[in-house]
């Protein structure tokens, strides 16, 4: 039986994505347009939700997927919200870029044969390994927000 990743957080992920993205808070919040890089770490600390209109601009920012972290905000501010528009506008089709690479790798790996995933055991197998991808992306994310931390304070970029 293969472990599962925890669920990530907004604050959690958004900790991790600083981590791996090499630039500071200060330069993150002047991107975003905020004056104080104060809100970063509010935002890092859960006491203040990212603004969904932010969500764009710290993306771009940070160099990650917005569609991601918009479905991650959506899913723990508003999950109703997220179902309604998935279930109107897109039936529930919000691709991000790490999707559409699976839907990519799926048909490399397939060779054009079709996987048939109603099978329960087909299913399991391609869930597991979904499942043990998503646990070693998060080990790595946590790994670099374990590793900022153990640089001195002058040496952190966040």
């Amino acid at each position: 039986m293969s472990m599962k990743a925890k669920k990530t957080t907004v604050a959690t992920y958004l900790t991790q994505q600083l981590a791996m993205c090499g630039r500071s808070q200060r330069a993150i919040a002047t991107d975003v347009g905020y004056e104080n890089a104060n809100v970063i770490t509010m935002f890092k600390n859960g006491s203040t939700k990212v603004p969904y209109a932010a969500i764009g601009a710290l993306s771009e920012a940070m160099g990650i997927d917005p569609a991601h972290f918009l479905r991650l905000a959506l899913q723990e501010y508003d999950p109703a919200l997220l179902k309604t528009i998935e279930s109107i506008m897109m039936r529930g089709n919000i691709v991000s870029a790490d999707e559409q690479a699976l839907i990519e790798v799926s048909r490399v790996a397939s060779q054009g044969c079709p996987i048939d995933l109603e099978s329960a055991p087909l299913r399991r197998i391609v869930a597991n390994a979904i499942a043990e991808a998503a646990l070693a992306t998060q080990k790595r994310a946590e790994a670099a927000v374990v590793a900022l931390n153990l640089l001195p304070p002058n040496m952190r970029h966040t």
